[in-house]
């Protein structure tokens, strides 16, 4: 399905670059992608949102649903689930490129959000949505922000990428170098090298962000990028790249601000996940047998990692994974079968690109027993 970057390629990009749209058959996919101002009434709500989480965690039951494209349309694509795990948000696609955003419920209903191209996240509790509108009068798409029919609101970003819980901070890249957007309608933007920040990932409480940026450095690839995490006390940090590697991108941050995941080139060129942190730096992941992987997602505390690995050298060999601190990385169609889920048996899980806060529901897209792509969303208790 994907375009692979492989050894001695030009291309500069990442593999699984979330802004990414490729063209399979008729229709166009995105590749897909989160304590505290000093607030003590946020930094309770924040405790609470998480305590919930964790009770969740310890009596889910393991379970796997298609989702289904809306009415007309050929196929469907997940991208983003609210933290409590009770919404996912994507978009549907029909024929010759047509896309229309949507979100579903935990038990199947589709719904479209308003005329705009595709969503890429929702706030906790999935009221508040971002993504991306369809052409506009003015001959562009932009990224938006949703919080009920007919709301759609029109951003100074090329594309929403991510949005915090309380849906008041939005992150992506726009005009005059903007990164992240407040509901107040304040903005933040930086210059590097003469160019902006791609903010991918946004915090919990909104004030740590992530992305990658453009170096001074040039490979044999061309222009290097690196990751990168920015907060409004801390300023701008390169996260730099893996040990003799090459361009690194963050696709999201942890709910609490202190997991960076995403991809960077190894030594070998190859694009590996990684999990960076203050004290480790930046750690490969590993993959599921092939070349390349890439991490899209991380719980709110880091230790339950989301993306897509190959599992051999075919760049058909696309799979979804779920990493975790205790089992490192897994196959996630494998895992659920395991766990007794049998619904999952006749699908190829292609990509997981989103996790719940408590780690235990995960989204993404697949191939269906009809071999059609159809979002999933997955439920699976942490492993003991």
């Amino acid at each position: 399905m994907d375009q692979m970057h492989q050894k001695g390629t030009n291309d500069t990009s990442c593999w699984f670059h979330p802004g990414n749209l490729y063209r399979s058959g008729s229709f166009l996919l995105l590749e897909g992608r989160r304590m505290m101002d000093g607030k003590w009434g946020m930094r309770f709500v924040l405790m609470g949102w998480l305590s919930v989480s964790i009770g969740l965690a310890q009596s889910v039951t393991p379970s796997f649903r298609g989702l289904p494209p809306l009415p007309g349309y050929i196929a469907s694509f997940a991208y983003g689930v609210s933290p409590d795990g009770r919404y996912v948000v994507g978009y549907s696609a029909g024929f010759n490129g047509v896309q229309q955003a949507c979100r579903w419920t935990a038990t199947g209903e589709v719904q479209p959000i308003d005329e705009n191209y595709y969503a890429t996240q929702c706030s906790y509790d999935g009221t508040v949505i971002v993504g991306q509108t369809q052409i506009l009068s003015d001959g562009r798409s932009w990224g938006f922000r949703w919080t009920g029919a007919g709301t759609t609101q029109v951003l100074p970003l090329f594309l929403a990428e991510d949005v915090s819980w309380d849906g008041n901070y939005v992150v992506g890249s726009g005009l005059n170098y903007i990164f992240r957007w407040r509901v107040d309608g304040t903005t933040d933007s930086m210059v590097i090298n003469g160019q902006g920040l791609f903010a991918e990932g946004i915090s919990a409480d909104g004030q740590t962000v992530v992305g990658n940026y453009r170096t001074a450095l040039i490979d044999r690839f061309g222009p290097v990028d690196y990751a990168f995490l920015w907060t409004p006390a801390g300023g701008f940090r390169s996260l730099g790249t893996l040990p003799n590697g090459g361009s690194s991108t963050a696709h999201a941050v942890s709910g609490n601000g202190a997991v960076v995941v995403g991809e960077a080139r190894n030594r070998d060129s190859w694009w590996r996940a990684f999990r960076w942190t203050s004290s480790t730096g930046m750690q490969e992941l590993g993959t599921l047998g092939g070349p390349m992987s890439a991490a899209y997602a991380a719980s709110y505390d880091g230790s339950v990692i989301v993306g897509k690995s190959l599992i051999n050298s075919s760049s058909a060999s696309e799979r979804a994974f779920r990493w975790t601190s205790r089992k490192k990385m897994e196959d996630l169609k494998r895992a659920l079968m395991n766990a007794g889920v049998t619904a999952v048996s006749n699908w190829t899980l292609l990509a997981a690109t989103d996790v719940s806060a408590d780690g235990t529901t995960i989204v993404g897209y697949g191939l269906n027993p009809q071999l059609q792509y159809q979002a999933f969303r997955a439920t699976l208790p942490l492993p003991r």
